[in-house]
């Protein structure tokens, strides 16, 4: 910049832009320093954290009016960014990512974005419990082509998308023919009623991702990772394996999945 030149209005943006930029590179951190948003790139929708409502309580005693407030725990959910709700900043010590709007609007303490270790060890049981030995491909593409073909029974109501379908499976790992895949799911959903359970529903291979207290714990899996683009979880060690947790905008819903499925890149953006 020239001595003696003010700079207008779009050059303190830009500058504003590329220190934000410079923050973000890998050398310094894997997230953005300082105060950001999250936006997935397909679906245009930002993660949130909708803040608790505080409720007063009113106790008398001896006369005395005394009050005591509540707060409830916050929400995790996607919608549209613009309001502190959609501001998170970057725990560098524990790679949390926390929710500024919890940490400066709710007096509860910080809330970390986390998965929840007990329902990751129940999924990855029924992802063991649901894969037939003729399953040969990606094991965190089973669960997808088990309700693939479990939500087109019976088959003779869609014959084209069967056809199709088929195809598609064949050629990701199953090792027989279409038959014994048809076979299998329909065993598979038979020995699962029979011991009187229900087969889940679709949403049942997700990772579902909430807030949390940040605690510093371990009961959570609440460290995450980013290239700049997919978000995934830190924790090598528990449940579930990072490989499934890839943060996924599936229709509004923050969850974790398989990288390559739809709705999984975003953009960080200065808050």
């Amino acid at each position: 910049m020239l001595p003696g030149h003010s700079p207008d209005t779009a050059e303190i943006a830009n500058l504003h832009h590329w220190w934000f930029v410079w923050q973000y590179s890998p050398a310094m951190a894997n997230f953005p320093a300082g105060k950001f948003t999250i936006t997935n790139n397909d679906t245009g929708r930002s993660v949130l954290a909708v803040l608790g409502k505080t409720t007063a309580h009113h106790d008398y005693q001896l006369g005395n009016t005394y009050t005591t407030y509540t707060t409830g725990d916050p929400t995790l959910t996607l919608g549209i960014r613009g309001t502190i709700e959609s501001t998170w900043k970057f725990d560098t010590s524990g790679s949390q990512i926390i929710s500024v709007a919890v940490n400066e609007k709710n007096n509860i303490g910080d809330c970390c974005v986390a998965i929840r270790q007990d329902d990751a060890a129940d999924r990855g049981a029924w992802v063991e419990l649901l894969r037939p030995p003729e399953w040969t491909g990606e094991p965190d593409l089973w669960p997808d082509i088990f309700m693939q073909v479990y939500r087109l029974l019976p088959l003779d109501e869609d014959a084209d998308a069967c056809e199709q379908l088929a195809q598609q499976n064949l050629d990701k790992g199953w090792t027989g023919d279409w038959d014994s895949l048809i076979n299998a799911v329909t065993q598979i959903v038979s020995t699962v009623e029979d011991s009187g359970k229900k087969v889940p529903p679709a949403a049942w291979a997700d990772c579902p991702i909430s807030l949390d207290r940040a605690t510093g714990q371990g009961r959570d899996v609440d460290a995450w990772q980013t290239d700049g683009t997919y978000i995934w979880s830190a924790d090598t060690g528990r449940a579930p394996e990072p490989a499934r947790t890839y943060w996924t905008d599936a229709g509004g819903t923050l969850v974790g999945r398989g990288k390559g499925k739809p709705h999984q890149t975003w953009t960080f953006a200065s808050a």
